[in-house]
């Protein structure tokens, strides 16, 4: 697994009510955001449409955490339906 480089991480957690104030916070995100952003949904094997959700608006479009991506400053992460993101570096 490739090393994380030396930044800081926003991560947060919330259940299905909390998409409204997720999508507020990624439109308000500058391009030049200096920090990753991870994001989970609690809502278990209900299909999650986050990522989608927060993609329209905004100048950081969303993408789903994969398994060995090294996080990008001014990227947001959704956590894949039903997973747990694990930062390891």
């Amino acid at each position: 697994m490739p090393s994380v480089p030396d930044q800081r991480f926003i991560f947060i957690g919330a259940s299905s009510g909390g998409v409204y104030a997720m999508l507020d916070l990624v439109v308000g995100l500058p391009a030049s955001f200096p920090r990753s952003i991870l994001l989970v949904q609690h809502i278990g094997t209900r299909r999650n449409q986050l990522a989608g959700l927060l993609a329209s608006p905004g100048s950081n479009a969303p993408v789903e955490a994969t398994h060995g991506a090294v996080p990008a400053p001014g990227t947001v992460y959704c956590a894949p339906l039903d997973c747990h993101v694990l930062l390891a570096g």
